[in-house]
């Protein structure tokens, strides 16, 4: 990834996806905007190269992702003063688009594309 991220620890040496949503929302309590920012512009160039956020970043997480929370990535943005949030919105409309394709043709107890 292009910017600097912080991985789980232990055995871990990657970032995944809605855990490094639970790490943003400490660094936003430390007033760590640089890696709030950081961050998001990972998942956001992820966005555009996979055309979604994977599971994690490695190759073999590729196939999968996990809940959506990109959103309320962006959104620890404008709670801590940090101005530019907007910029983000093509990579979340890009998001919800991933995660909806398909919704209409979708019957009860079926999964189309997506499962979480």
């Amino acid at each position: 990834m292009p910017q600097s991220y912080i991985v789980p620890g232990g055995r871990f040496s990657e970032t995944y996806y809605w855990d490094s949503y639970f790490t943003m929302l400490g660094l936003a309590e430390s007033g760590r905007e640089d890696l709030l920012k950081c961050m998001a512009d990972n998942f956001a160039w992820m966005i555009e190269i996979y055309g979604h956020i994977p599971n994690g970043n490695r190759t073999y997480y590729l196939s999968r992702s996990q809940p959506p929370v990109f959103a309320l990535m962006v959104e620890l943005f404008e709670e801590d003063g940090v101005r530019g949030a907007r910029r983000y919105l093509d990579h979340l409309q890009m998001e919800y688009s991933f995660w909806m394709d398909g919704a209409e043709s979708l019957v009860p107890n079926q999964a189309y594309r997506h499962v979480v």
